[in-house]
């Protein structure tokens, strides 16, 4: 098939212009706002003033009406905006280059890779029964969930000191967003297909539902989120607000989460579900880990993650104004029981995270828990049958236990151990008791592993002090006390 020269011009103009989308800085106007200053600011190019006007198709006005968004090409930037990093992924994670953000689509795939850098005009998609774990230049810490797309829109930061301006489009599945607290020119906004969210500094949850993804499902754990319509100016509306209740947002509060539906006028914030409690879960467990939390009144289903560990200092943000933690999720199940069992979860140590779903299908504040496991270590191997005496005192010895880091000896006067008379932790192999004259005792052994969990108990010895032997103890006692008279 040929071309004619027109239709290769046409061709090459709209792949151009398709590309420049991804390749601007956009800009929301803010009162006092110029061309001039703003090309002053933010840009190192000498004529800038004079090209930015034909480059957004506008005139150049004295003043420019708040929310206007104005674009720069990326290389005109003092700074550069900062990429976001993939800082953790579990699963199925894909990275695209969105060819033309207005329509929508892509121009490259591939696989995700840990500490790959994500710029504007990047997409995540998150596939089945995985996650990832995004930071921003910030220190804005974002999990996403099974299921979940995420379009970066804007992304700013200047020398760590100016204006931090971030959007992110989720259009669809759910995200937890820690956003560190920041200077009031700083703007982070989630926008979805039902709501745009406004924060500077909070902990909130996220999600796009629905048959056509026209819902939105935000919860706030900690600090205020501010939710809009989602074809509201956020800039205007925040200048408005402050003389005007024209238009239309809700402010949420901890504890408190939002529906909205798309064409829908924003309703009353709901009180979120409050956390499970967990029964009777030790922090240390022999595996498979089994965990139970009560169940909540009107709570319809829970969801269960499973995340890593903190590693010392590696999760931990070095930033104080960042997130003091990063969530790198590895499972997440969602169940009507209040109970689970993780089989095929590896020993180790992990945090437990369980939140009750409503039936408004807002998800309630998250309970936590962690929980070290080991497998389970062979009971110890006595190396007598009998208990030996040795100098009117119990020697006791046995085999030393493959992953037991120490042992336990138990010392009781019933059979079933129900009642300890002595407790005994020691690194050895070998112990010897004070005797204990006219009574019958029983002792056992038990490892102890890395997390200090009792595994099963050895065999027990009975010890039992003859009527002789004690004749002979009361004996010894009488002539010390009679050379001590003398």
């Amino acid at each position: 098939m040929k071309f004619s020269p027109l239709a290769l011009i046409i061709v090459i103009s709209l792949f151009a212009s398709s590309q420049s989308f991804a390749k601007d800085w956009l800009y929301s106007v803010r009162p006092g706002d110029t061309l001039w200053s703003l090309c002053l600011k933010y840009t190192s190019v000498k004529d800038c003033w004079v090209r930015i006007g034909p480059y957004n198709n506008v005139d150049y006005p004295k003043t420019m009406a708040p929310g206007i968004q104005i674009k720069f090409p990326l290389g005109w930037l003092k700074t550069p905006p900062r990429p976001v990093e993939l800082v953790f992924f579990s699963g199925a994670v894909e990275i695209s280059e969105l060819a033309n953000t207005r329509t929508n689509t892509s121009a490259s795939k591939h696989p995700g890779k840990m500490g790959e850098k994500l710029g504007i005009g990047s997409r995540i998609d998150v596939f089945d029964n995985s996650s990832a774990t995004i930071k921003f230049a910030d220190g804005t810490i974002m999990v996403l969930e099974q299921n979940s797309r995420l379009d970066f829109d804007i992304l700013s930061t200047f020398d760590g000191k100016g204006i931090v301006d971030t959007r992110v489009n989720l259009r669809r599945g759910a995200g937890k967003v820690s956003v560190p607290k920041r200077s009031p020119r700083s703007k982070f906004r989630i926008s979805t297909p039902s709501a745009v969210a406004a924060v500077r500094g909070t902990v909130f949850r996220m999600e796009v539902a629905g048959k056509d993804a026209d819902v939105s499902l935000t919860g706030v754990l900690e600090g205020i989120v501010q939710i809009y319509p989602v074809d509201t100016n956020i800039v205007e509306a925040s200048e408005q607000r402050q003389n005007s209740d024209k238009l239309s947002s809700v402010t949420l509060t901890e504890g408190f989460g939002l529906r909205t539906e798309k064409g829908k006028a924003l309703k009353q914030p709901e009180p979120l579900l409050s956390p499970p409690e967990f029964i009777n879960t030790s922090d240390a467990q022999i595996w498979p880990v089994k965990l139970q939390w009560q169940a909540l009144s009107g709570a319809i289903q829970y969801q269960l993650l499973v995340l890593q560990d903190i590693d010392n200092s590696s999760d931990k943000a070095t930033d104080t104004s960042s997130a003091e933690t990063i969530d790198k999720t590895i499972d997440s199940i969602n169940t009507q029981e209040t109970q689970n069992n993780f089989d095929t979860l590896a020993p180790g140590c992990f945090r437990f995270r369980v939140s009750a779903l409503a039936a408004n299908q807002l998800q309630g504040v998250p309970q936590e828990q962690r929980i070290c496991a080991a497998k389970a270590i062979a009971p110890p191997v006595l190396n007598n049958k009998t208990l030996r005496k040795q100098n009117q005192h119990i020697s006791l010895e046995w085999q030393s236990t493959e992953r037991a880091s120490a042992y336990v000896v138990e010392v009781s006067r019933k059979s079933d151990f129900s009642n300890l008379a002595h407790r005994i932790e020691t690194t050895d192999t070998q112990i010897t008791l004070p005797q204990m004259t006219g009574k019958t005792v029983h002792i056992r052994v038990r490892a102890l592993d890395q997390y200090q969990t009792e595994h099963s108990p050895s065999e027990h010895l009975t010890w039992k002090e003859s009527k002789k032997g004690t004749w002979k103890i009361i004996t010894s006692f009488i002539l010390v006390a009679l050379f001590g008279l003398l």
